[in-house]
């Protein structure tokens, strides 16, 4: 998002940021489910299921990996851009909080290419 914002503004980020929340609600949540806006360009979704943990991470996967594309507009400029949406999945009765979040800072930054590499 760093890039997308620096290149056609913070207004398209923030198009493109609330198009991936649609996108996320619409294709993965249920009712019993919550969708959170986590720091930076990543959401977390809290998910009750009663399958496998493999399960549900296939499910996902298959539900929010395929790229699309779409213009996005403002007064000023319309861009069509691709978009990629990565997701993870963590049993959340196996871990506390501070390693759930641990965990998810950890799929951003290594996601991101941002993480150490030992």
């Amino acid at each position: 998002m760093q890039l997308t914002n620096a290149r056609f503004g913070e207004a398209i980020g923030n198009q493109v940021m609330l198009f991936c929340s649609q996108h996320i609600a619409t294709t993965v949540t249920r009712a019993s489910d919550s969708l959170f806006r986590w720091s930076g360009p990543a959401f977390v979704a809290i998910l009750e299921r009663p399958e496998s943990e493999l399960a549900v991470n296939g499910e996902i996967q298959r539900l929010i990996s395929t790229p699309f594309s779409r213009f996005f507009e403002t007064s000023s400029r319309s861009v069509y851009l691709p978009v990629k949406v990565t997701a993870g999945v963590i049993p959340l009765y196996e871990t506390n909080f501070a390693e759930a979040c641990a965990h998810v800072e950890r799929f951003i930054l290594t996601t991101s290419g941002q993480a150490q590499t030992a």
